[in-house]
């Protein structure tokens, strides 16, 4: 029979017993697990996430100054952003791994992943709420309870957006083209324009001169011969 600790002296607070304590330490704002409402992600949505990072990204860093310093976004949080929207795709919204599988699919310490876990939150494009579930011991003063991993959700900033917003808009049009199976010629500019009308203007004047010249060799031909002038 296992005892129960005496509560201190002045005291109201009672000890678990031994065998009921599961030593783990829930952390602050966690949530119980089973309240999270996951969204389903596209293939074609995924894509179009992982390309606004990437663009954004790029216009993020200052000349002169290096990837993953103060207020960049490094390759590899791309690349741990780019894993969670895969998982994210298969599994219609669902996300929750834990840091270690992370580091370990990713080959990086765990300090690492939370590294670039904090880069991405901080440019808006990853959230997270801690949970805990019940470890399954019955306490004196209710249920155990046990940190699992966060629930991760995925985020694309509207400036990021609005960075791919020509090329998502452009992909009705070069879908109509591809179905129709012609390219669409790609639009001329300034210089190519006043080129073009001066080569249709030569071939205009061109053409004019051998109907000019026809016209002259005909007369020429019919002064030679009266009867093909005459008709007869």
């Amino acid at each position: 029979m296992t005892a129960v600790a005496a509560p201190l002296p002045g005291s109201a607070i009672r000890r678990e017993p031994e065998h009921r304590r599961t030593y783990q330490r829930v952390r602050r704002e966690s949530r119980w697990a089973g309240q999270e409402r996951w969204q389903s992600i596209s293939v074609q949505h995924g894509k179009d996430m992982v390309l606004a990072l990437q663009v954004y990204r790029e216009k993020l860093r200052q000349p002169g100054q290096r990837w993953g310093s103060a207020g960049t976004i490094s390759a590899g949080a791309v690349d741990l952003y780019r894993l969670m929207v895969n998982m994210a795709v298969r599994g219609r919204g669902r996300l929750e791994p834990s840091v270690a599988w992370l580091a370990e699919k990713l080959n990086v310490p765990a300090k690492v992943i939370h590294s670039w876990k904090n880069q991405l939150h901080d440019h808006g494009f990853l959230n997270w709420q801690r949970r805990y579930v019940e470890a399954g011991l019955k306490g004196i003063r209710g249920p155990q309870v046990k940190q699992i991993s966060n629930a991760y959700y995925l985020k694309t900033p509207a400036k990021a957006w609005d960075a791919i917003s020509k090329i998502i808009r452009r992909r009705p049009q070069m879908a109509r083209t591809a179905a129709s199976g012609s390219s669409a010629p790609a639009p001329l500019s300034a210089k190519e324009q006043r080129l073009e009308a001066s080569r249709k203007a030569g071939k205009a004047r061109y053409l004019d001169a051998l109907d000019t010249l026809g016209v002259h060799v005909a007369l020429d031909s019919a002064q030679n011969d009266p009867s093909k002038l005459e008709g007869t």
